[in-house]
């Protein structure tokens, strides 16, 4: 069975379409996810497969729409693959004909996506996280700002980010699509440092200091 991943869901329209016209008997599939698909399947929510690829070959660019057949009553997932080869999963919605159903960028695959790196990427910006806590930290993390789960630790198998320190991130998405994150780091005590819904640049430093000590996340 397939996994729900982040607990997203659909936005779902039930009335016109997004922008083409539509015949009886057919639905629309928005792309709404900041990039170019180039693979969507729909298929019953029961089923295990997905079947054929409805774009059949013709990719779908950001902010437009394509009109495909209904396949009659009843719940539906979609699937759909970007031209990065990322996946998004669209679960659970009645699909109708008339209705209108966008792909997001919020339908992400969170374990598939490209997860941030301390190493650069051609391409990929970057930011500097610097540490002004006073606190010595094991643990680094950080997540676009829509997200609801964390990265892996970017700290794992580097050393401890020491007070005065500073260490760059290569960031998992372009700043087209994403401009706001969340940066975690945990101390060697157990504290929380977290900066929230920060606007980021290439190249920008985001600076911890005592004053982003986390008291919701400690227990």
């Amino acid at each position: 069975m397939r996994k729900m991943v982040l607990g997203c869901m659909a936005m779902l329209a039930l009335a016109g379409c997004a922008s083409m016209p539509q015949g009886p008997g057919e639905f629309t599939v928005l792309n709404g996810t900041g990039y170019t698909l180039v693979e969507v399947f729909v298929s019953p929510s029961a089923d295990d497969g997905w079947g054929n690829d409805l774009l059949a070959e013709r990719p779908l660019p950001n902010g437009e729409s394509v009109v495909l057949p209904a396949p009659g009553m009843g719940m539906y997932s979609l699937f759909a693959v970007d031209e990065g080869g990322d996946f998004y999963f669209v679960w659970n919605v009645p699909i109708v004909p008339g209705a209108s159903v966008e792909i997001a960028f919020t339908n992400l695959d969170w374990e598939r996506w490209q997860a941030p790196s301390l190493e650069p990427r051609p391409g990929m910006p970057r930011i500097v996280v610097v540490n002004e806590t006073g606190a010595i930290f094991f643990n680094l993390r950080l997540k676009p700002f829509v997200f609801e789960e964390w990265s892996a630790d970017l700290l794992r198998g580097q050393g401890p980010l020491q007070n005065g320190l500073e260490i760059g991130v290569t960031l998992p998405f372009a700043l087209t699509t994403i401009t706001r994150y969340d940066v975690l780091l945990i101390a060697t005590d157990g504290t929380p440092y977290v900066k929230r819904n920060i606007v980021v640049s290439d190249g920008g430093r985001v600076v911890l200091t005592p004053a982003d000590i986390d008291t919701g996340m400690i227990r």
